[in-house]
């Protein structure tokens, strides 16, 4: 199987899957989340457990970024909670994923936010992170920032804070 086939197989899977949460009333914003059963056992079955998890990761992510208002690249962005949550706090955000659907589904809770008072930027895209220009680049699973375009930063998030 080639590259490309494995790349259109693992998006076909992500959107797949992003399709089921949000037609079971998923809601990937960290200041909007409420009870779903659906999640029985994830995180987001409960706004507490998603604040203990994913609010954890974002609140240690947003203290370890190098500057306020830094342009940051989240590769692998999923439906955007965590770039949604960056660019509230004023950083200029762009969020890559391989599912179409997850980026459609950022850019609906993005157009919906309420939440304007120092918002930086919010942009998404289906596309390959290396042809962007970004201060900050992470991803979530890995924690690895890069900054300036050179420097690379590893994050443990499972360090105790």
């Amino acid at each position: 199987m080639s590259d490309t086939n494995s790349v259109n197989e693992e998006s076909k899977a992500f959107d797949e899957r992003m399709e089921q949460r949000i037609l079971n009333g998923h809601i990937p914003d960290l200041r909007r989340t409420r009870p779903t059963p659906w999640f029985y056992n994830n995180v987001w079955r409960h706004p507490y457990f998603v604040d203990k998890v994913i609010g954890q990761y974002y609140r240690f992510l947003k203290a370890n970024l190098p500057f306020s208002g830094a342009r940051v690249l989240e590769v692998g962005s999923g439906p955007g909670h965590m770039t949604l949550e960056l660019a509230r706090d004023g950083f200029h955000v762009t969020g890559i994923d391989l599912s179409p659907y997850s980026v459609e589904v950022a850019r609906k809770f993005a157009s919906e936010n309420s939440y304007t008072d120092g918002f930086g930027s919010l942009e998404y895209f289906c596309t390959d992170f290396m042809s962007l220009d970004t201060d900050t680049g992470l991803s979530l699973g890995l924690f690895k920032m890069v900054l300036d375009g050179s420097k690379t930063v590893n994050l443990n998030c499972h360090d105790p804070l």
